[in-house]
């Protein structure tokens, strides 16, 4: 159970719930990797209907290995040591973003992502499995669905008319097969998203390196 802070004024106890900040662990990529993935999302923006998807912007897209959530201020500094033990463990790896798909499925979607090879999707798998094994025991619990590589590009939005999200399934489901250039992991990120007017700004609280090769 997370405390409260408890303060009493003439007589009376309030109860004030701890200043939170929105956390998710998550693997960043180049400035390199952002362009291209960006020039893939301003094609897609306009083979689709028009505002039936909420696009991620460049500087945001990235992997996320775990959502946190709202998260007590005073925890992050453990939920760091955690996580850097966690994955120092493991050596840098590279992996490939190919492929278009939704969530859930073409015909209904939510989500629109990028998919990565094999190999670098299993590295991805064993980093998140790590990422979850050490931040269960601080009362962050392992997701129920299994991790699923991918890289997220945008999302249906609410008000998108069945018809036009059909059509932005479709529109995915018809990209021909497509590979970028393999990306270098070499640490974890402890990230801060702030949900603003113009869309959410995330800043790193703190970098978990992987362990070098020796």
């Amino acid at each position: 159970m997370r405390a409260l802070a408890v303060f009493c004024f003439c007589g009376y106890h309030y109860c004030v719930p701890p200043q939170t900040f929105r956390v998710f662990v998550a693997v960043q990529f180049s400035d390199g990797l952002r362009r291209q993935l960006a020039e893939a999302i301003a094609r897609l923006s306009r083979a689709v209907p028009p505002r039936s998807v909420q696009w991620v912007k460049a500087e945001n897209i990235h992997i996320t290995l775990k959502f946190l959530g709202d998260t007590p201020v005073n925890d992050i500094a453990k939920i760091g040591e955690a996580l850097t033990s966690a994955v120092s463990a493991a050596e840098p790896f590279e992996f490939a973003p190919n492929g278009f798909g939704c969530f859930p499925d073409a015909r209904k979607p939510r989500v629109v992502w990028i998919g990565v090879d094999h190999e670098g999707g299993q590295k991805l798998k064993a980093l998140a499995s790590a990422v979850e094994a050490a931040l269960a025991p601080l009362g962050y619990p392992p997701e129920p669905r299994p991790f699923s590589p991918h890289v997220t590009l945008g999302r249906i939005r609410r008000e998108t008319p069945p018809r036009d999200a059909s059509r932005v399934g479709a529109v995915i489901a018809a990209q021909p097969a497509a590979q970028w250039p393999a990306e270098k992991v070499s640490a974890a990120h402890l990230m801060k998203s702030d949900l603003r007017p113009g869309g959410s700004v995330y800043t790193s609280l703190r970098l978990a390196p992987l362990r070098p090769h020796s």
